[in-house]
């Protein structure tokens, strides 16, 4: 399930964290690649209630609600992409109706086949995260993004996939969810668990960042309807498995509508 750009993205990797590093180390001067730069706070943003119920009457309890998150970059200007083989999904969500506040929209190229992308845009800003964020344990701080000094971001893009290396609290996927669902009328409650590999970047387009003016940024992942169409006591040992028909519409919920940007406290 993982995209061109996501492999692509792993082999550039040790040369990105170099650079990144060697960009820190300056940053008090500050440099973003060829000129001036700030550090801009970044944070995520998650309900609190662990608890909800579901269209069909579970009432669905987490436990464990785990996302990896490798890369959030900013960029100026805009992207075509084309699916070279395989099929691609696009779809487009407008944030501000979505979650009051929010100030993007969200666009997905998530393909299930080999995409290639040619992108017009320029990065002036990035945050190396590269590990497992906890939902329920949010507010969580995700990093200080580098911006480069006078810049204006119009995008953001989220790599979500499963780690590198070993990461045991994943459980080898890219979102790692584990909890009890009682059934619609109450009864003895289901134990379930879900490893998926996820494997995609989602775009948030229609920002308006302005590095020099904003002291923090907010990424809001609201979670709503995961889990809803799911029958728990369908699910085979209480497994929801990668490549099933509920797993592939939740990776959907996530990645059609669970990112938004905004800045902070609004």
């Amino acid at each position: 399930m993982m995209t061109t750009g996501i492999r692509s993205w792993f082999e550039r990797k040790t040369v990105r964290a170099a650079t990144a590093a060697a960009l820190a180390l300056v940053a008090g001067s500050c440099a973003f690649e060829n000129g001036p730069a700030r550090h801009l706070e970044v944070s995520l943003l998650s309900p609190p209630e662990a608890t909800v119920t579901t269209d069909l009457g579970w009432e669905v309890t987490l436990e464990s609600a785990r996302l990896f998150v490798h890369e959030v970059t900013f960029l100026t200007g805009e992207e075509d992409a084309s699916a070279a083989s395989g099929h691609t999904h696009a779809s487009l969500t407008l944030a501000l109706e979505t979650e009051p506040g929010a100030i993007g929209t969200l666009r997905l190229a998530h393909s299930h086949g080999t995409t290639e992308t040619s992108a017009a845009a320029t990065k002036v800003g990035e945050l190396l995260v590269d590990r497992a964020v906890d939902l329920l344990a949010a507010p969580v701080d995700l990093g200080r993004a580098l911006f480069a000094c006078g810049a204006e971001a119009v995008e953001a893009r989220i790599l979500v996939a499963p780690p590198e290396g070993s990461e045991p609290s994943m459980h080898g996927g890219g979102l790692y969810l584990a909890g009890t669902a009682v059934p619609p009328g109450g009864g003895d409650p289901v134990s379930f668990e879900a490893a998926l590999a996820v494997g995609a970047e989602a775009s948030i387009a229609g920002l308006d960042i302005d590095a020099d003016d904003e002291p923090a940024l907010e990424i809001h992942v609201p979670r709503s309807g995961w889990f809803d169409g799911i029958d728990f006591a369908a699910l085979p040992g209480g497994l929801l498995e990668d490549g099933t028909e509920p797993a592939e519409a939740l990776e959907e919920l996530l990645l059609h509508e669970g990112f938004h940007v905004h800045l902070a406290g609004e």
